[in-house]
């Protein structure tokens, strides 16, 4: 005969097996409490492996993360998409939001949805809810940090960027170029006829190009703006302008109505030129290439900004370069138009009113360029650039056979550097050319 128990309601007997009594229907206390128990064992289960499952999710989610929080960021914060999608702590930060949010939803969710019938339940509420609260989160982080500081909406929005490591620390100097120290004796490259005679008289003194006073940061932001970052870091720093080349290249992709993307190419094609032209045994037709590379840069930078000066002086430079002398004179004219304060398109105007032998106009940007040079720096006058300033005006005064004047400037010359040859030997032309004039 089996063992039987008795129902705690009506007593009735009921068999080991049975859950319930056949007379009242009701569970006995004893089932019931085992059954939950078992309930209880089920949860601890629901809860760790939810735990589990939240490890596991948020590694995968992350990847999801990874691939659609630009666009996010892009839809509510596209002012600082760009820095988002460079920074070094994109990963590291959606991992440990993933991990996060995935650690905390699964355990409720598999504890809610505890039924086998419920898995696909399951799956589909937890890769919502864990996405959506991802975003949530990072959106929050993102409208809480520094990176929504009203500065990168001012005029100081170049500085604030810097001040995060967007922008390299470069240094730009004033326009700096030495002036010849003599009479130009050097020897000009050989090139082929019918190709324009480039003017290779590259000794350091003559033809270093100075970096633009004037260079504007875009704002805000363009797509592919690092490439724009790290293009003029190779130009200006590292001097590497094969690579600047390209990195402006990218960028001028995309960002083809962006002058300064055009100018900053041109200034890379324009070192480049002179560079190789230091160089032995380099084929002038490669030289000749790079500056009218950098002239097409130069006139569509002016076809996109028409009131930049430095630029009209950049394509000056390289104009002067290749003997192009009167599109030199226009362009160096135009950067005076545009801003009358800088003295060096004076200089430079005067170095090609030389090549073309108009010595009067040439002494005229020397002396207009001393008086702006002075206004800039009273020191001036003890300065290397002075020195070689008054001796090119002393030459050019032997040209027109005024050699009192030529000797006067000489002079000038001699007072700053008492050993410098070129004002010794001027001097002592224009000297002898006055005894044979009394004689």
């Amino acid at each position: 005969m089996s063992n039987q128990k008795k129902c705690d309601k009506c007593a009735a007997s009921i068999k080991d097996d049975s859950l319930f009594c056949e007379k009242c229907s009701i569970q006995s206390k004893s089932q019931a409490t085992a059954e939950n128990s078992w309930n209880t064992l089920d949860g601890c289960a629901d809860i760790f492996m939810g735990l589990f499952w939240g490890l596991i999710f948020g590694c995968c989610g992350f990847f999801v993360l990874l691939m659609i929080s630009p666009a996010i960021l892009k839809i509510f914060y596209p002012n600082f998409y760009n820095m988002w999608v460079n920074s070094s702590m994109r990963g590291m930060g959606l991992l440990f939001i993933s991990l996060f949010c995935g650690m905390i939803i699964y355990p409720f969710v598999r504890l809610i949805f505890s039924s086998k019938a419920m898995k696909g339940k399951i799956l589909f509420f937890t890769v919502f809810t864990h996405l959506v609260l991802c975003m949530i989160i990072f959106l929050v982080i993102v409208n809480n940090s520094d990176w929504n500081n009203q500065n990168y909406q001012t005029k100081n929005y170049p500085e604030v960027r810097k001040s995060y490591g967007i922008l390299p620390t470069v240094t730009h100097e004033s326009n700096t170029e030495t002036i010849v120290n003599q009479k130009p004796t050097t020897t000009v490259l050989s090139v082929p006829t019918q190709t324009p005679k480039i003017n290779t008289s590259l000794n350091t003194n003559d033809i270093t190009i100075a970096t633009p006073a004037n260079i504007i940061t875009p704002t805000p932001t363009p797509t592919g703006y690092h490439h724009y970052v790290k293009g003029r870091q190779s130009l200006w720093n590292d001097e590497n302008f094969i690579e600047a080349i390209e990195h402006f290249n990218k960028y001028i992709q995309l960002n083809d109505a962006d002058a300064k993307g055009y100018e900053q190419r041109g200034h890379s094609y324009h070192h480049l030129a002179i560079q190789l032209g230091h160089k032995e045994y380099i084929d002038p037709q490669i030289i000749l290439n790079h500056f009218n590379n950098a002239l097409i840069d130069y006139d569509k930078t002016i076809e996109l900004n028409q009131s930049s000066a430095n630029v009209y002086g950049q394509r000056g430079h390289v104009h002067r370069l290749l003997d192009n002398h009167q599109n030199a004179i226009h362009d160096y004219e135009k950067h005076i138009e545009l801003d009358s304060t800088d003295p060096w398109p004076h200089h430079y105007l005067g170095m090609v009113y030389v090549n073309i032998n108009e010595y009067e106009l040439a002494i005229e940007s020397w002396e207009k360029y001393i008086e702006l040079r002075l206004i800039h720096d009273s020191n001036w006058l003890e300065s290397e650039q002075s020195r070689n300033t008054y001796n090119q005006m002393g030459w050019a005064y032997i040209e027109l056979h005024k050699y009192k004047k030529s000797i006067e400037y000489f002079d000038h010359a001699l007072l700053i550097d008492s050993n410098f040859d070129s004002a010794i030997t001027g001097k002592f032309i224009a000297t002898e050319n006055m005894k044979s004039i009394i004689r």
